[in-house]
């Protein structure tokens, strides 16, 4: 059989089984016979190959980007290896991604990939497709990672130059031109400024621009601006400051540049921004200038530095110029201090010398206090003797000391050093203000004398004078100037009696010093006899009860109610001297004696007598007066406790109105003597006196007061006797907590000890409420309280029994959307502060709204024909407008309405009473405020 096919003819005789190759095939089948005749027949045969080829292929392969910013990814460079059963026809490639890349259709396959610069930095995968001769393919994708290894190239303009008036922080630099680049793909153009110009605005600008392609290569260049100042600073642009003489009174410090007036304070010169001109000056000081009509001169030096220019030696330029500045000073030094008279008392029992302070102190409108020359000058008694004669230098002259009791004349001078001279002559006194001695008789007796009043020649009555200086036992005082009187009235020195005086009749005899007035007394009585029958009859058969009722310190007590109960009932009050007397009292009853004094409770009562009660409960300072244990036990259950203290605070704060209807005055018999000093309270002590048959006059049927809460026996105290004193200033400090609520903070104005604090706070009700937040220093220990009797008036009383405390009181008000106006009164509360030593001082509230609104200057200070005062306060303010002097004393006065905008008030020469210090004081809603002013008469 031969076989025949595209390549070549298979012979096979034995019929057997043949491999062909694809194709079309022609079979001849031959057959034979023994005689070799044959037969032939052909048959058709059609191979086909349906087997696709394995692809093998680079899994990764990198192409580079040419100089025109695209490349060309044959298909044969991604064969690996692809075979076919039979042979391969053909290979082919394209991108997977169908979109337009690099703005070419690359949906079909190809015999190459197109990469461009949009796909630097990328990895894309592409398919490789390879066919054999049958049509027959097979696919396999390889990641393209497309690179750019060409660099841009960067060209910068040329360099330039600016005038440094030019150069700004927002200069705009592409005014100066824009770059040229070269690259195969796009770029990115940056810009760095680096800014090597000095504080003139000189130097040099470096703008550095920098191209960057997609593959992160990158190329600079550098433009540089120069910064130059083409008209540098010179001297030709300043005018120097005149020279300068004032014949006026001033000081070395009106003549410094800012208190002179132009063109005599300071250069004038012309820059601009490339210039940094520095000035300053030194001066030299002359005083007493030999060969000139000057007090002192000044030799000002000014030195003008252009730290933008240099000399030729490398040097910051600078110019130097030599102001004269000349004072003629014929103002003589004003003492503003020490030319008052002034008294002092002394309390040696021996009337020996008394300490006074002394002290002058005067200022110079041209020499300063520690140049001034003084001299002192005193004369004893004013007997025109110099007694004591002194110099020194400086602005004060304390000659204080122990001088002798007396009167004396004390002259004081402060030269400046232009050779003017002050000088005040003025007096001081000491005087023994000790209390003189008084000794009293223990009684004296007297016979009336016969006296026939009316003339018919028999003795109808009698009568007798007695002098006060009768009862004297050796009353004395060192002055040895002292009168007797019956009664505080010195006049008062004799009294009459008569018949119908007869007993024992007790009086006071009182001692004065003459010299200061002090009196101290002391009680007797005084018998009234008639042993010579003077009186028509003589009642033998009555008697007196009689005495003095006082405090535990002695003060007289008047208009108590002492009432009798017995053979007669009867009440009487004391008198200005506490006394008493029940006469004609018959002899042998009983008899009951009991003051009775209701009284205010509040009287006397403060947070300082909670303090007192806290420190004995704590065992700081044990009450060792029965006196005070019994004025603390003020529920009268015999025990000092808590529950005194709270009863007392709620008094303070105006939540108790009363002593639980009892009366606030307790009595003890003078004379009882406590078994127990230290704890009285266990004792029955007598609160009345009990006579158990009458036998005779007594007089000496004497009680002791006790104010309950009042343990410092303040209720005596003179509302003005406080307002002498310095108030303890305290501060509202006023903070929006939040819409419509501030919280108000109160403390002392600088920072003090006190032993306690007790006020009533004001505001305005109709605008505001407490709304019941509060705290306070030493809150938690009970030593605060706080309470709203009635709407806009807060009560409040802080105790520091520790010492160891500083007031402060917190709270919060809610109204309306303004800064609350607060103030403080003694409405419910007193309004005091007290020292550690239990001083009651006034109490003075800064920083409320209405002072906060305030505006106070004198101008010009110190003034020599006129000062004005300028204030600014909200339109129709009632305002008061006082000037005082230094003691207090006022010495102009205005009261009117503030109007819209400043007020202003002059102030002229002709007001004033004279030169020296004064204060201007103004006072509005409740706050003042307080200026100084110095007043020097032009010459």
């Amino acid at each position: 059989v031969d076989i025949h096919y595209p390549g070549g003819v298979i012979k096979d005789s034995n019929g057997g089984r043949i491999t062909l190759p694809a194709g079309d095939h022609v079979i001849e089948y031959i057959a034979f016979d023994p005689c070799y005749n044959m037969s032939v027949c052909t048959l058709n045969i059609h191979v086909a190959d349906k087997t696709p080829p394995v692809t093998v292929c680079d899994q990764h392969t990198v192409v580079t980007l040419n100089q025109t910013g695209d490349v060309h990814l044959y298909a044969e460079t991604l064969d690996d290896g692809t075979f076919d059963d039979c042979y391969l026809d053909s290979f082919a490639v394209k991108r997977m991604d169908e979109s337009l890349a690099c703005m070419f259709p690359d949906t079909l396959f190809r015999s190459y990939a197109r990469f461009c610069c949009e796909d630097v930095g990328d990895t894309v995968m592409v398919i490789f497709r390879a066919w054999d001769h049958y049509g027959n393919f097979n696919d396999c994708m390889v990641e393209v990672q497309v690179q750019d290894k060409l660099p841009p190239r960067i060209y910068c303009p040329d360099s330039v130059m600016i005038e440094c008036t030019e150069y700004l922080d927002s200069l705009d630099f592409s005014r100066f031109g824009d770059p040229t680049y070269t690259d195969n793909c796009n770029v990115q153009i940056t810009e760095r400024i680096i800014d090597n110009t000095n504080q003139c605005n000189i130097g040099v600008i470096e703008r550095i621009l920098t191209a960057r392609d997609n593959g992160g290569r990158q190329d600079s260049c550098t433009q540089r601006i120069r910064v130059y100042d083409p008209d540098p600073f010179d001297s030709t642009t300043i005018v120097w400051p005149l020279d300068f003489t004032t014949n006026s009174g001033c000081t070395v410090t009106d003549l410094m540049p800012s208190s002179l007036p132009s063109p005599f304070d300071r250069p004038v010169f012309v820059d601009d921004e490339c210039s940094l001109i520095g000035v300053t000056h030194e001066d030299e000081i002359f005083t007493f200038v030999p060969d000139s009509n000057a007090c002192f001169k000044i030799f000002r030096t000014w030195k003008i530095i252009d730290w933008c220019t240099f000399d030729r030696q490398g040097n910051y330029a600078q110019y130097i110029y030599q102001q004269v500045l000349k004072v003629n000073n014929i103002s003589p030094p004003l003492i503003v201090r020490g030319c008052e008279e002034d008294t002092i008392c002394t309390y040696d029992p021996d009337c020996n010398d008394g300490f006074i302070e002394l002290i002058a102190e005067a200022i110079d409108d041209c020499t300063p206090g520690e140049d001034l020359i003084w001299h002192l000058q005193i004369d004893y008694f004013d007997d025109r003797i110099i007694d004591k004669d002194s110099a020194g230098r400086g602005e004060l002259i304390d000659a204080s000391g122990d001088y002798p009791i007396g009167r004396h004349r004390i002259k004081y001078s402060f030269e400046d050093l232009c050779g003017n001279k002050g000088t005040c002559t003025t007096y001081f006194e000491i005087i023994n203000c000790k209390l003189p001695i008084a000794y009293c008789l223990n009684g004296i007796a007297v016979d009336l004398m016969p006296q026939d009043t009316n003339n018919d020649g028999r003795d109808d009555w009698g009568m007798i004078e007695i002098w006060a200086e009768e009862l004297d036992l050796g009353s004395f005082h060192c002055n040895e100037e002292i009168t007797f009187s019956f009664s505080r009235d010195t006049t008062d020195k004799a009294r009459m009696y008569d018949c119908d005086s007869l007993g024992m009749r007790p009086v006071n005899m009182y001692v004065t010093d003459r010299v200061t007035g002090n009196q101290t007394f002391c009680s007797t009585f005084v018998v009234i006899q008639d042993n010579n029958n003077a009186c028509p009859m003589t009642m033998t058969s009555q008697a007196m009860i009689a005495g003095i009722v006082a405090d535990d310190e002695g003060r007289e007590m008047e208009s108590v109610e002492v009432e009798i109960n017995g053979a007669r009932t009867a009440m009487i009050s004391t008198n200005e001297y506490g006394a008493y007397a029940f006469n004609g009292m018959p002899t042998g009853e009983n008899y009951t004696i009991q003051p009775v004094l209701m009284g205010d409770p509040i009287d006397g009562v403060s947070t300082f007598d909670l303090v007192e009660i806290q420190r004995h409960l704590l065992g700081i300072d044990t009450l060792t007066d029965p006196y005070k244990q019994i004025a603390a036990d003020v529920d009268r259950n015999k025990q000092l406790s808590v529950k005194d203290l709270l009863f007392i605070r709620r008094l303070i704060l105006g939540l108790e109105q009363d002593f639980s209807g009892q009366p606030s005055w307790r009595f003890v018999q003078k004379q009882y003597q406590f078994t127990n000093p230290n704890a009285p309270l266990e004792e029955n002590f007598p609160e009345a006196f009990e006579i158990n048959g009458l036998s005779g006059n007594m007089i000496y049927v004497d009680f002791t007061g006790i104010k309950l809460g009042d343990l410092n026996g303040s209720y005596t105290r003179l509302d003005s006797e406080l307002e002498t004193r310095s108030p303890v200033e305290l501060n509202a400090d006023i903070r929006e907590n939040t819409a419509g609520s501030y919280e108000v903070i109160i403390r002392p104005e600088t920072a003090q000890t006190l032993a306690g604090v007790q006020f009533t706070l004001e505001y305005e009700a109709d605008r505001w409420y407490w709304t019941g937040d509060w705290d306070a220093a030493g809150q938690e220990q009970g030593n605060a309280a706080i309470a709203e009797v009635w709407p806009g008036k807060i009560s409040f009383s802080w105790s520091n029994p520790g010492g160891n405390e500083q007031p402060e009181l917190r709270l919060v008000l809610a109204g309306e959307n303004a800064i609350p106006n607060v103030s403080l009164s003694s409405e419910i509360t007193r309004a005091e502060a007290y020292s550690l030593e239990g001083m009651e001082f006034p109490l003075e509230l800064r920083g409320s709204q209405a002072e906060l609104s305030i505006a106070f200057e004198v101008y010009p200070n110190p003034f020599y024909d006129m000062a004005t005062l300028r204030f600014n306060l909200p339109a129709n303010e009632p305002y008061t407008l006082m000037i005082t002097d230094m003691a207090g004393r006022s010495v102009f006065s205005r009261e009117n309405m503030a109007g819209e905008g400043p007020d202003e008030i002059n102030i002229h020469a002709s007001d004033l009473p004279g030169q020296g210090i004064y204060y201007a004081v103004i006072r509005a809603s409740g706050v003042k405020k307080v200026q100084k002013m110095v007043f020097i008469p032009s010459r």
